[in-house]
């Protein structure tokens, strides 16, 4: 293979708008009732929070590259967030060992593919507020200025309640890691004197080989 000479990865910082929600909702989809602004709590960092309720609920942002320059291979990413859950049974809820559930999805799509990288964290209740960071890689290639990514949130209540027991979270984080794009050219193999040669070999060294009859 021939290739372009390639940089070392960078990772940009947080990407996204109104992470810590002190602004509201404002940059931010709210897929239905189930999910809202709440707090603050003084449990829960003394600051707006979200609140989800039952288990289908997602908050989404559409994230913003515009800092990243295009061309560059997308080659992972990082999420961080605080959760906190509050478990329940039949017997009541914040019980132990019912621990309510939060997954995050990035979704990449360009011209000819999507891609759609989630993680699943539990967060009991017996935690508290606590700080959660995943960090994965990339399967297919992607570059940015042609790409776009969704990050998207969802808080499950693992006792699907119809009250607001299911997660808070704040202090949204997402970045990206990134570098040059590697060109990959097929190599043209040619046969002399019956060895198999490709076109990265040197006339200087074709020159040396004796060929036989």
């Amino acid at each position: 293979m021939i290739s372009q000479n390639l940089s070392a990865a960078e990772t940009t910082g947080n990407l996204l708008t109104n992470s810590d929600f002190e602004n509201g909702t404002a940059g931010w989809t709210l897929s239905d009732d189930d999910v809202k602004i709440d707090g603050p709590y003084s449990d829960a960092g003394n600051s707006k929070i979200i609140r989800f309720r039952g288990q289908d609920s997602t908050i989404s942002q559409l994230v913003n590259l515009t800092a990243v320059e295009e061309g560059k291979e997308i080659l992972g990413y990082t999420i961080s967030y605080h959760g906190y859950g509050c478990g329940n049974d039949a017997n009541g809820h914040c019980t132990q060992e019912n621990h309510d559930t939060i997954v995050t999805s990035i979704t990449l799509k360009n011209g000819t593919g999507t891609e759609v990288s989630s993680n699943t964290t539990a967060v009991p209740y017996e935690d508290g507020w606590t700080y959660h960071t995943i960090t994965k890689s990339i399967n297919d290639t992607f570059l940015t200025g042609e790409t776009g990514i969704t990050f998207s949130l969802q808080g499950i209540d693992t006792g699907d309640s119809s009250s607001w027991l299911a997660p808070i979270t704040d202090n949204y984080e997402f970045a990206i890691t990134y570098q040059d794009y590697v060109i990959q050219q097929a190599v043209e193999e040619t046969m002399v004197g019956g060895l198999k040669l490709s076109n990265e070999v040197t006339l200087d060294l074709i020159k040396d080989i004796q060929i036989m009859p």
